[in-house]
């Protein structure tokens, strides 16, 4: 049916069809109809959307059985860029051409030109060229932000084009068997991983370096640069200190030349501290992985499904299985090399300012990219009068809850099976990085490639975003973690410290103690 919205008339009716024959009459009356209607309508009134809603008849009864948004159509949010989202199902020869322009031509460019602008000795440039410099970045930056959106987010879907092929040629139990042809796949964040291990086991080796750093971490005021030179020279008189320090300052310009939420991680050493104080300790209890074994799946795999489907479609098999293995590390790298982009204009943009401020004429927070065509015009104009930066109002709350009100329970997607408990670590920005404690449960918003060395520590994840194949939830199916997305305001309704039971089977989150906890603490408190 099709029904009038404003009051609830038939539009369009068509017949439906059960065991090969047409049903030629209606299986629910207009007085049905109306009543469904009414509670669409109830609801949408109630929650404020419209409602995709699942319902159930028993002896002229009907009872809404679940009800959710509706994902596609046009979104009552600018920046809720769903709806084009689900407008992305590239077929085999566009993946194709994709994945040949992408590998080839694009991440070449975005490399080289990332390189190329950290090189740039851009303290040297006088005021003028240097709002040049800034101007030109953010525009090239902009540029790139529109290629990622044209061809790398549409390669991404190579991964979900070899989920489908696969299940349709082998039908497994597990849908997400596929997942294991993507093993062994040559991440920078893998390499970052690594090496931040490397550096983690020389931290555990050096008692006095280690306690060194936890005690800097837990320090408000290490933030800024001058604070970060005084602590190298005390780490300096540490025996050890020195080849860490060389170690660490290699680690930070190869790996962390990148962006989060438009703060460079270069400039928050101080927020990989705690982590290599924990992750040390974890990379030598965790088993060392047997990559011959994961060669051995992948091949096995590879010649299951080249056998499914037929001699006459193994070059189409080994296609969409090479497709799909690119289309998954490029979609990791692509948005590293960006965060270096980004990071590099930050890097000018914080020049630019860091001059006006020391000759008196910029005041207040620091400038985010929005600022730059009024910090460029400043450093053109030396008769341009100071400036102040207002600090930003802060965004309205959009919690379904009152402010006084924690929710029981939060569903979403279950993205990876398990159970796990423990407190809550709501990650906005790169702050909330050094309080990140082993064993933690990760909340955010999603799992971006810059931040995926804190899900080494992690007990679970949750996370607004939703999707099986969304970075976070890959990520933990492979150190084998419970993972819930797709929970609408997580971010809000959990806050820091919270304690979380996080079912990765059901997709259910509870906030607060377990009913058997609860059970316990009651019996402990009888006479």
């Amino acid at each position: 049916w099709i029904l009038k919205r404003s009051s609830g008339a038939v539009v369009e009716w068509k017949a439906g069809v059960r065991n090969g024959e047409q049903q030629n009459s209606p299986l629910l009356s207009d007085q049905d109809l109306q009543i469904l209607h009414t509670r669409l309508g109830q609801v949408e009134q109630l929650f404020g959307w419209p409602p995709d809603m699942e319902w159930a008849e028993q002896g002229g009864t009907f009872s809404v059985l679940q009800a959710r948004p509706i994902t596609s159509g046009q979104s009552v949010l600018q920046s809720d860029t769903r709806s084009w989202y689900l407008t992305l199902r590239p077929k085999l020869p566009q993946l194709r051409q994709l994945a040949e322009t992408v590998s080839k031509t694009l991440i070449p460019e975005l490399e080289h030109l990332g390189h190329q602008w950290a090189t740039q000795k851009i303290e040297t440039l006088d005021d003028s060229r240097l709002a040049d410099c800034m101007e030109e970045r953010r525009s090239s930056l902009n540029a790139w932000r529109e290629i990622y959106k044209k061809d790398f987010i549409p390669l991404a879907h190579g991964v979900r084009y070899l989920g489908a092929y696969y299940n349709d040629a082998i039908q497994p139990r597990d849908p997400y068997e596929f997942m294991l042809l993507l093993k062994g796949q040559n991440f920078l964040a893998s390499r970052r991983n690594a090496a931040l291990e490397h550096l983690a086991q020389q931290v555990q080796n050096v008692p006095l370096l280690k306690r060194t750093l936890k005690e800097s971490a837990m320090s408000v005021s290490n933030k800024s640069s001058e604070n970060w030179e005084a602590l190298q020279q005390h780490i300096m008189d540490i025996q050890g200190g020195p080849e860490f320090l060389k170690n660490f300052e290699r680690f930070l310009s190869t790996f962390m030349d990148t962006a989060y939420h438009g703060e460079r991680l270069l400039n928050r050493p101080d927020s990989l501290f705690n982590l290599l104080c924990q992750v040390g300790t974890l990379a030598i209890q965790r088993p060392p992985q047997n990559e011959h074994n994961q060669q051995t799946t992948v091949m096995a795999l590879q010649q299951r499904l080249i056998a499914a489907v037929g001699t006459p479609r193994q070059e189409e098999a080994g296609e969409v299985i090479a497709i799909g293995q690119l289309s998954w590390r490029l979609r990791d790298d692509d948005n590293i090399l960006l965060g270096r982009l980004e990071s590099q204009f930050l890097r000018a943009l914080q020049l630019g300012a860091k001059r006006l401020r020391e000759t008196g004429r910029l005041t207040g927070r620091h400038p985010g990219e929005k600022e730059t065509p009024r910090i460029a015009q400043i450093l053109r104009d030396p008769q341009h009068g100071p400036i102040h930066i207002d600090e930003e109002a802060p965004k309205p709350c959009l919690s379904p809850l009152p402010v006084n009100e924690k929710p029981r329970q939060l569903i979403g997607q279950p993205a990876s099976p398990g159970l796990a408990e423990g407190q809550a670590c709501v990650v906005n920005g790169i702050e909330e990085f050094r309080n990140f404690q082993q064993g933690d449960i990760l909340v955010c918003e999603s799992i971006q490639p810059t931040m995926t060395h804190l899900v080494l520590l992690a007990s679970a994840v949750v996370e607004q975003r939703g999707g099986m194949l969304i970075h976070g939830a890959i990520i933990a199916r492979e150190l084998g973690i419970p993972c819930v997305n797709g929970i609408a305001y997580a971010t809000r309704l959990i806050g820091n410290g919270d304690q979380l039971m996080v079912d990765g089977h059901l997709g259910i989150v509870t906030v607060g103690a377990t009913d058997f906890e609860l059970e316990r603490l009651a019996l402990t408190q009888e006479p």
